[in-house]
């Protein structure tokens, strides 16, 4: 039993869900205290210190086993899957943003062809500068890192679309689906790097449970102030708590992009080992193989046995077919 505790109160543990606790822990303490409504068992006495800081850590370590228990439905929740699919009606701020980035990248290209096309007379040729080579490359790297490729998949939250982002990342390159797949995958990553993995992912949970507490701690203190009719260190509270949620959300975010890289390269570099290790042909034309592991996709997605068929008796035949083919009904 100890040995199945140790093996859960790990850094990433203490990293991602221990602190977090004790912060928010913490912050309500001090709230209450503002209110002067601290209850006897969150008091520190001289007599019985150790009793008390013993109840107080127990308190904590249990809310960091609730933020554990809990963390898929936080992540989703600060990805913007809201209930009833509203996140589909209340993205249109980030589409805005990525149709400004699309439309950015499509003109620079059209301007890079047409610079490029003989027809055009020589003095009628527009310039493509240096500049807008590094302005293409702003938008794209935008792109990659903070937005799905497609705009039907952007979401109400700069978190969330920053997680999109790098879900997408092995479909877009590779034709492989990156949440069902990601098991296949995760089998084959060697030990220590999935222990990386891991550990930025610790630093994304901190950041984003961190975030979480000072939207309860806000919380807490609207209810209290509403129940006494006080609302003690009232300008402190609104500029501070507020702040530090912006903040939050912003470390949230950059750690989220950090994760993904970490994850965007188990894919670069240990795709080709999953292949070797389910028998699969190794091609040398890049399109064949995405062929390839489109139909794979189709298989662990959807159970469509037609896709397995054809990957198990051609691969030949998926590359020279169209991926339309053999998409799910």
């Amino acid at each position: 039993m100890l040995g199945g505790l140790n093996k859960i109160v790990d850094r990433n543990f203490l990293v991602g869900y221990l602190l977090p606790a004790t912060a928010l822990l913490g912050g309500g303490i001090g709230i209450v205290d503002l209110f002067d409504v601290r209850p006897e068992w969150a008091r520190l006495s001289q007599d019985d210190l150790i009793k008390d800081s013993t109840i107080l850590a127990a308190i904590a370590l249990l809310t960091a086993f609730v933020l554990m228990a809990l963390n898929s439905v936080i992540l989703r929740a600060f990805e913007g899957y809201f209930f009833f699919g509203l996140y589909q009606h209340l993205n249109f701020f980030y589409v805005w943003f990525w149709r400004y980035h699309d439309k950015k990248i499509k003109e620079i290209r059209k301007t890079q062809a047409k610079s490029k096309d003989n027809t055009v007379p020589i003095d009628e040729r527009p310039v493509f500068a240096s500049k807008d080579r590094l302005e293409l490359m702003h938008h794209l790297e935008s792109m990659s890192k903070n937005f799905p490729s497609e705009e039907h998949r952007v979401l109400p939250t700069r978190f969330g679309n920053a997680i999109a982002a790098f879900e997408d990342y092995s479909m877009v390159l590779y034709g492989f689906e990156m949440i069902t797949g990601w098991s296949r995958l995760n089998a084959v990553v060697p030990k220590d790097y999935r222990e990386i993995m891991d550990g930025a992912r610790a630093d994304m949970d901190m950041w984003m449970n961190l975030w979480l507490a000072t939207y309860l701690l806000m919380l807490q203190y609207a209810c209290l102030a509403i129940f006494l009719g006080c609302a003690p260190a009232a300008g402190s509270i609104l500029i501070g708590l507020p702040g530090m949620s912006v903040l939050m959300g912003w470390m949230s975010h950059k750690a989220a992009v950090q994760w993904g890289e970490w994850i965007k390269g188990a894919f670069d570099v240990y795709l080709p080992k999953l292949r070797d290790e389910l028998g699969l042909t190794d091609h040398d034309d890049s399109r064949e193989e995405r062929e390839m592991w489109k139909l794979y996709s189709q298989v662990m997605v959807y159970r469509n046995e037609k896709a397995l068929d054809k990957l198990l008796e051609c691969y030949s035949t998926a590359a020279s077919g169209h991926p339309d083919d053999y998409a799910a009904p």
